[in-house]
């Protein structure tokens, strides 16, 4: 089903930051790079908020009924506050012309804290920044654009004992800012993002960095990966964010249905961080990543504890060109010689398995959630030597010998090196079970190729007739005329495929 047809398309100009619209970046940074940042390295004049202390007995009992059960494994447990911006402290900020709000929340036990907002709304011109004490971690700036207006809203995870808030606004729009604290996310396990060594006995030795050679034939769907965690229970999984045949960057992102905790894990409280790696084979020395806050449910494999466990939201907002975020292809062919699976074990950096041919397999019965689901149909992989999965590795792709999403993975009998199997349930089975709707109105599409996010080039100097420059557009289509009306471009785009239910 080819088609030939036109779609406006206008382009707002956004340049003057690289997290632009719809997503925040949470950089790794030196304190003197922080100052270049935020302008300042003072916060002693904040209003701190201490939280009670986190009863860690009752929460290791509390773990280790979850991982008998096959649970959702936890590394941080919610504070419930109720603050606004009547805490904190204002002060006049001169250079800027505006006015600044400051407020700390500590907790003495922490590795790290996170704050949720039921009330979020930022007026145009305003900053939100969270960074952490030690000042080596950034997250922001938070503006109009990249937040939900009046949704919940939360920072990413600030690594230490204390959390400090920054709000800039500007005097045009003093008193504008809606903010409410919630709660707070008190991290008392952070071994996978503190840049410290991956913990024998909690990784198994058998993981192995995207970036190592194991993961040599690794292309850019690496950068369609997500590691996911619920703010507000702190419970995680992985994902992919997928192209489809209309290829017009829809944030669908494929993950497990059990990631949803039996309905204790809502997306709509979801961090989705995507490019969450370490740079070199081995390292401990993540750099920044790009965070997306909140998604809906979309489709869901139907059969309650029977299904293939497949479940398909959408997130909240797009990746912007600038992320360097990619939508990674699928199959629905079932001729398949090898099998990728990148994922967040235990909520590490992205590691790599590789397995030959997967095995078809039909009614595996898997303990969770303190019962029994069944895996009505998928594949098995049987991961190759000093490779496996693990819990966090839940909802993560499987790719094929193509490099396209064949299924996402489901559960592993045994958290071992030695038993090294994985369970995913089936794209071309849940494929006819509501997903073809979001991803293909056309039953002739077998496949999809990963794709990046078009950009554009643009000169310093924009003026009438200037030549523009798009870069990564998507097979078979084209960009014509082209016409600028204020800060804004107006084209026309060709040659895509029509689905219904796209604008």
């Amino acid at each position: 089903m080819k088609h030939n047809y036109f779609i406006s398309l206008i382009l707002a100009l956004t340049l003057s930051s690289i997290n632009g619209i719809a997503q925040v970046q949470t950089r790794i940074v030196t304190p003197k790079t922080f100052i270049s940042i935020l302008g300042h390295d003072k916060n002693d004049e904040t209003t701190i908020i201490s939280l009670p202390p986190l009863d860690m007995e009752k929460i290791r009992k509390e773990d280790a009924e979850d991982a008998k059960n096959g649970s959702l494994d936890r590394f941080g447990r919610v504070t419930l506050l109720s603050i606004g911006l009547g805490a904190g402290k204002w002060r006049l900020d001169v250079p800027h012309r505006g006015y600044t709000w400051s407020l700390g929340v500590t907790s003495k036990q922490a590795k790290a804290l996170l704050i949720n907002f039921d009330d979020f709304t930022l007026p145009e011109g305003a900053e939100l920044y969270a960074y952490n004490s030690a000042k080596t971690m950034v997250f922001g700036p938070v503006t109009r654009d990249n937040s939900p207006s009046k949704e919940g809203f939360a920072t990413d995870l600030m690594n230490g004992d204390t959390i400090f808030l920054e709000l800039f606004e500007p005097i045009r729009v003093k008193g504008q800012s809606k903010l409410h604290i919630m709660s707070v996310l008190n991290a008392y396990d952070i071994t996978w993002q503190d840049q410290a060594d991956d913990t024998p006995g909690f990784l198994l030795p058998c993981q192995r960095d995207v970036v190592c050679p194991e993961g040599n034939a690794v292309g850019t769907e690496m950068d369609a990966v997500a590691f996911l965690f619920d703010t507000r229970t702190s419970t995680a999984c992985s994902g992919t964010l997928l192209n489809n045949a209309c290829q017009n960057l829809r944030p669908t992102l494929l993950t497990a249905t059990h990631c949803l905790g039996g309905g204790s894990s809502n997306p709509n409280n979801w961090s989705f961080r995507f490019k969450f790696r370490n740079t070199i084979c081995g390292g401990t020395n993540t750099t920044s990543y790009i965070s997306i806050h909140g998604a809906d449910e979309v489709v869901r494999s139907p059969g309650g504890s029977s299904s293939t466990d497949a479940l398909l939201l959408l997130l909240r907002a797009r990746p912007s060109p600038q992320s360097g975020i990619t939508y990674a292809g699928w199959s629905r062919n079932t001729n398949i010689t090898n099998v990728t699976a990148l994922h967040h074990p235990r909520k590490h950096p992205m590691k790599v398995s590789t397995a030959p041919a997967p095995t078809p397999i039909t009614n595996i019965q898997i303990s969770s959630q303190g019962g029994v689901r069944i895996l009505t149909q998928g594949w098995q992989a049987n991961w190759d030597q000093n490779m496996a999965v693990q819990p966090g590795s839940s909802g993560c792709g499987y790719f094929d010998q193509n490099r396209r999403v064949i299924g996402q993975h489901s559960a592993a009998p045994s958290e071992q090196c030695v038993t090294r199997e994985g369970l995913a349930g089936r794209f071309d089975v849940y494929w006819n079970e509501g997903f073809s709707a979001f991803l293909s109105d056309d039953p002739s599409v077998m496949t999809t190729n990963t794709i990046a996010i078009p950009s554009m080039s643009i000169p310093v100097d924009l003026c009438a007739n200037t030549p523009l420059t798009l870069s990564n557009l998507p097979a078979n289509m084209g960009f014509t005329g082209g016409s600028i009306i204020g800060a804004n471009i107006t084209g026309w785009f060709s040659g895509i495929a029509p689905q219904s239910g796209y604008n």
